[in-house]
């Protein structure tokens, strides 16, 4: 009887998440009345990231989701570097777009991986705006990512290149190594402060 009681509040779960998900996410087909028709309300265009918080690091993977698009809508999505200038990641991201951008699906919805790679030199500690744009570079959506920097990887701390002259901080020998953001801290195992 247990079982039984254990097995039914683990289905109940999984309808009230399939519920919920159908409510949050517009288009989703979960529900009957997510479609969108004349009579509905397109969404806003949002993006997403997940993790939201990631560690600089050239492997590191990162989902990058949309909806609210216009459908076959083509996009590019760029993220700014330490430099001043912003880098479209569209040509890194997977799967690969077969036109210029990334294509939007039918539904008005898009969901790509992009692995940091060479921007870990150039992304500093703290939070970016990723931009998702048209092919004109208008902003449609934005999100804020965290870059979190433990091992020393990035080359800028603000403005001012190298964070970590000698990579990772050493606390011990080199009191003067910027501390992480406090912030960061919980996310990552950043090396131990004297």
């Amino acid at each position: 009887m247990k079982k039984i009681k254990k097995w039914g509040a683990i289905v109940a779960v999984v309808v009230v998440v399939t519920v919920i998900l159908g409510l949050a996410i517009p288009g989703s087909g979960m529900l009957p009345f997510a479609h969108a028709d004349e009579n509905t309300i397109q969404p806003a265009p949002t993006v997403v990231v997940w993790p939201p918080v990631v560690k600089i690091h050239s492997k590191t993977d990162m989902a990058i989701m949309g909806s609210g698009f216009e459908p076959g809508q083509e996009l590019y999505i760029v993220i700014p570097d330490m430099d001043g200038s912003t880098t479209n990641i569209v040509d890194v991201i997977e799967p690969a777009p077969e036109g210029m951008g990334i294509m939007v699906d039918e539904r008005g919805n898009f969901a790509v991986l992009w692995t940091i790679g060479r921007l870990e030199r150039s992304t500093a500690e703290g939070v970016a705006d990723l931009v998702v744009t048209d092919l004109s570079y208008n902003a449609l959506a934005s999100t804020p990512v965290g870059f979190a920097d433990p091992a020393g990887r990035c080359r800028f701390r603000g403005w001012v290149p190298p964070a970590y002259p000698r990579g990772a901080p050493d606390y011990a020998e080199n009191p003067d190594d910027p501390r992480p953001l406090p912030w960061l801290e919980p996310f990552f195992e950043y090396p131990e402060r004297p």
